[in-house]
This record gives C-alpha cells, sequence and structure tokens, in this order.
C-alpha cells in the first residue's frame, strides 16, 4: 500500500492510484475530489474501479484510498 501527498491533478493522482494506495489531499479540495470521482472518473468506475474517502478534520487532510 502506497501513501502519498498529492500536489499533482486531482484526476490523474486519483486515476493513477492501484488498488491499496492511499493519497492525501488537502482538506480544502473535498469539493473537487468528489466531483472528480463522481463526474469526471466515470469511464473508470463503470469499468469497476472503486475509491473511499475519509476525512480527518485533525490533520486538514482527506484521504482517498482506492478500494477495488
Amino acid at each position: 500500500m502506497e501513501k502519498t501527498i498529492a500536489h499533482d491533478s486531482i484526476v490523474g493522482t486519483i486515476r493513477e492510484m492501484n488498488i491499496g494506495d492511499e493519497v492525501q489531499f488537502p482538506i480544502e479540495k473535498t469539493p473537487y475530489i468528489r466531483v472528480a470521482l463522481y463526474n469526471h472518473l466515470m469511464p473508470e468506475r463503470q469499468a469497476g474501479c472503486r475509491w473511499s474517502t475519509i476525512t480527518d478534520k485533525e490533520e486538514g487532510t482527506v484521504i482517498v484510498k482506492r478500494i477495488a
């Protein structure tokens, strides 16, 4: 499992994740992450890719994990 802090494009970073990878984004990016997961990555979702998100308010991050 790889865990990194993303500094690049949200969609590109999420698209390149492997199953089990975790990527942290600043909490301010939460709306963009949700749009990316539900709109921009629709072809990947239709192909069976799945992600989960966890908001860590204490650290000020959103963790995206590829689960399928």
